[in-house]
């Protein structure tokens, strides 16, 4: 085991790192043609006077015209790329299993696990810098993957082409390719030189120190892009590239061939990138990320186990309708994206699902799905939008706030006015019993009476008529025609009729358009050029993990025009978010 000398040294190199990273901060913008959501909310709105509320509502308006963004010259690609970002704590678990094989990071799981799950992107949660907490955590995963892989010949074979360490031929051949890899580029005959010799404490212990040491370097927990200076911009080099690439496609350390292609600077067109953005999309790990990229973009996360009286009148297991429903969510991407090479309207339109459990099957009200047959739901259920555990959440009731919020922001990219808790704990005011009674009531008029003061009107306009259109599907994410009403002993006490239509949805392109009911509205999703400008949006920034800024505008601008044509994959627009001419280059 580690010395104490070594312990302490370990804690030295935390404390040093944490202040790197507090004095030299990644700056992230807002970006150009909407302003950053966070968590869709935008702050706490202060309504004083008519006035101020004029001023919110104008900002609303412009934002629902849905700007499209531009680009003055293409010199300007890339001038929004920063120098150095975090690495997710989900890109530092691949890092550390694909450094080290699957046999040591399983001995590692537990050291692993306390490793916080990353936020949505989009949140305002998501943490620009790692922190101290995650450096004490590092220090002991650093520490006992050190002890545990100096002792694994095979590891020390991988990357020493001997395996003993004690050697000195074989520790200088095994640091030169280990520390190449962990800080992502090759090490310069001195920097070897340095990195054989300096941490020379005691001989006993200088390969755990060298690899403990490495695993709480900056440059391995950042991802971090020098490159060459050229006019406004700089040029990166082909590791910088590559990894570039890696992290945006697999989320991980580039594979043998990208690492290869790199060291024969052989990513300088976008011929090459092109290649290796689709090889490694259609790999496994390249699926995954797509998958998590979907997961965000309808802030799955959001989802959870459902708590109503149906649950126990229809003998539902809300625990394994959720599993099933995330599984399912999941294949039904991959079979869009990669199977069918379907389009963007497919993403809402195609009815094709994927039942592998019995309770997910009585949702759809369908057969068991077993990898042979398509199947498709008897209740309308279809796309990635109207998934059931896209529209699962709440109890009896549905979630018509959250469920409009949610269209508004994660499918339009529109922000909104969070209100104070003085003006939600106002609602019911000037309301009677009468009025929000669900007996007497549907949830629809309900929510209506609610929000239909002057303060909360003028943001739910934007909200409640996307909720209602929702309505048909309940918080299990089943077809209903009614709507039940429960008391507290679960008797039912009442049903209302469901009403979806909306006069007036407050979206640009719609033109105040009368719109049905949800079928309606997912053709609408299907083609709308402002639905294709936030997807574009979200995508671009899931691969940023950053917000966009003014200088992404002209790389935006590009992803969007190639996002408009009607018959381009979903496919060719991930491969296009990565490979284009923005991939060369960072700002200052």
């Amino acid at each position: 085991m580690f010395s104490l000398q070594l312990k302490s040294l370990l804690r030295f190199l935390s404390f040093v790192i944490l202040a790197t990273v507090f004095f030299a901060p990644l700056s992230f913008q807002n970006c150009a043609g909407y302003e950053a959501n966070t968590d869709g909310l935008m702050g706490d709105l202060d309504i004083e006077s008519n006035k101020d509320l004029s001023l919110q509502l104008d900002r609303l308006n412009n934002q629902a015209a849905g700007k499209k963004y531009t680009c003055s010259h293409e010199s300007q690609l890339g001038v929004g790329q920063k120098n150095m970002r975090r690495h997710s704590y989900q890109e530092i678990k691949n890092m550390i299993q694909t450094l080290f094989g699957e046999s040591i990071t399983r001995q590692i799981l537990a050291e692993l696990n306390l490793l916080p799950k990353d936020p949505n992107i989009k949140s305002k949660h998501y943490p620009n810098s790692l922190d101290e907490s995650f450096f004490s955590r590092m220090a002991v995963i650093s520490e006992k993957i050190a002890n545990i892989a100096v002792r694994d010949r095979a590891f020390v074979s991988q990357y020493g082409a001997c395996n003993e360490l004690s050697n000195q031929g074989c520790y200088s051949h095994f640091v030169k390719n280990f520390v190449a890899r962990a800080i992502k580029r090759p090490l310069t005959d001195s920097e070897l030189t340095i990195f054989v010799n300096r941490l020379s404490l005691d001989r006993q212990n200088e390969p755990e120190v060298l690899i403990a040491s490495v695993l709480m370097r900056p440059d391995f927990l950042h991802l971090i892009l020098n490159g060459k200076a050229e006019g406004k911009k700089y040029k990166l080099t082909p590791y910088e590239v590559a990894h570039r690439i890696s992290f945006a496609t697999i989320a991980n350390l580039p594979d043998e061939a990208l690492w290869q292609a790199a060291a024969n600077n052989q990513l300088t067109t976008l011929t090459q990138i092109i290649q290796h953005v689709r090889r490694l999309l259609l790999t496994q790990a390249g699926q995954k990320n797509v998958v998590t990229f979907f997961r965000e973009w309808m802030s799955l996360e959001k989802s959870g186990e459902v708590s109503t009286t149906e649950v126990v009148n229809a003998n539902i297991n809300p625990k394994t309708l959720l599993q099933e429903s995330n599984a399912e969510f999941d294949q039904f991407v991959r079979y869009i994206v990669f199977e069918k090479k379907g389009y963007f309207s497919d993403l809402f339109l195609d009815k094709t699902v994927f039942p592998t459990g019995n309770q997910l099957a009585r949702v759809y009200g369908s057969e068991l799905w077993t990898g042979g047959s398509q199947l498709q739901s008897r209740y309308g259920h279809r796309g990635i939008f109207l998934r059931p555990v896209s529209l699962m959440g709440g109890s009896n009731v549905t979630q018509i706030i959250d469920r409009g919020v949610k269209i508004r922001t994660e499918l339009l990219c529109d922000s909104l006015i969070f209100p104070s808790l003085d003006v939600i704990g106002s609602r019911d005011k000037d309301l009677t019993p009468e009025e929000v009674n669900p007996q007497f009531h549907s949830n629809r008029t309900i929510v209506s009476n609610k929000t239909r003061r002057l303060e909360c009107a003028s943001c739910h306009k934007w909200i409640n008529s996307l909720g209602f259109l929702l309505e048909h599907y309940d918080s299990l994410g089943r077809y209903r025609s009614q709507e039940k009403v429960y008391d507290i002993a679960d008797r039912l006490i009442a049903t209302h009729e469901i009403e979806t239509t909306s006069d007036n949805l407050h979206i640009s392109d719609l033109k105040g358009q009368r719109v049905s009911d949800v079928f309606e509205f997912n053709e609408y999703l299907a083609n709308s050029e402002k639905v294709k400008t936030c997807f574009v949006t979200q995508l671009s920034e899931f691969t940023y993990k950053r917000k966009a800024n003014s200088g992404d505008s002209c790389a935006l601008s590009i992803k969007e025009d190639f996002a408009s044509l009607n018959d381009v994959p979903v496919l060719e627009l991930l491969i296009s978010n990565i490979a284009n001419e923005e991939i060369f280059y960072r700002g200052k």
